[in-house]
């Protein structure tokens, strides 16, 4: 009786324990998985973040060495944005990136990857070969999501977008030298006239050109940009 009452007091400590462990380690797996997505997703938006970013771009640049395939690299800053935190509080502001993110991952198709970098900075990342047409009409849908009013407080067309849009590897033969040439055709656009997509011109560094819209919102097109 004694030696049942032992073996059977040792099998619930054994499955007491067991069950300890077993609970430790789903804490800990799901504590995991929460720190690893706050380390590589914007907590605000929900978007990949830089970090994340900057892997998945890597991998695609080394990817289209390898394969020979381009693919686009559109960054995009808000228009207004400054003003709307200063007019309303950064708790309006961060309402507005929140649904600015909704309406760009709406627009999102297979292969396309976006993310927030910070701030009213977004990229988006579209793999395989896209006409400069393609490109325009993209963006056009883009700057066009945001023209309604992305919170109560704010009217129609309160915020906008400029778009700067470069091609690997005709833009840029490393993530550095493509982020660049899109970064210097965003700034065309931001003081082009700003809800605009400007291409970067063929080579790191080379002129760009901008077009204003031809009706608001919409995007023209830089001869001789993407191909």
């Amino acid at each position: 009786v004694i030696l049942i009452l032992i073996l059977t007091t040792v099998v619930c400590m054994a499955v007491h324990a067991w069950r300890s462990l077993s609970a430790a380690a789903s804490s800990n797996s799901e504590l995991a998985k929460r720190l690893a997505m706050e380390a590589s997703h914007d907590a605000l938006t929900g978007l990949p973040n830089r970090r994340f970013f900057d892997k998945w771009a890597r991998r695609l640049v080394a990817k289209s060495q390898r394969s020979g395939k381009p693919f686009t690299l559109l960054a995009v800053d808000l228009d207004s944005f400054k003003e709307v935190n200063d007019s309303h509080g950064h708790g309006v502001g961060d309402e507005v990136l929140k649904a600015v993110a909704v309406r760009f991952q709406e627009l999102l198709r297979g292969g396309e990857f976006l993310a927030r970098l910070g701030g009213d900075e977004f990229t988006i990342l579209m793999e395989g070969e896209f006409s400069r047409h393609e490109v325009a009409r993209i963006g056009q849908r883009l700057i066009e999501s945001v023209a309604p009013s992305l919170h109560p407080l704010l009217a129609d067309g309160a915020v906008g977008a400029s778009i700067g849009a470069a091609s690997f590897p005709l833009n840029g033969v490393d993530l550095d030298g493509l982020m660049q040439s899109a970064d210097d055709a965003l700034y065309a656009s931001k003081h082009g006239g700003r809800g605009i997509l400007s291409f970067a011109r063929p080579g790191v560094g080379a002129a760009h050109q901008s077009y204003a819209a031809p009706t608001a919102g919409a995007v023209g097109e830089d001869a001789g940009a993407l191909q």
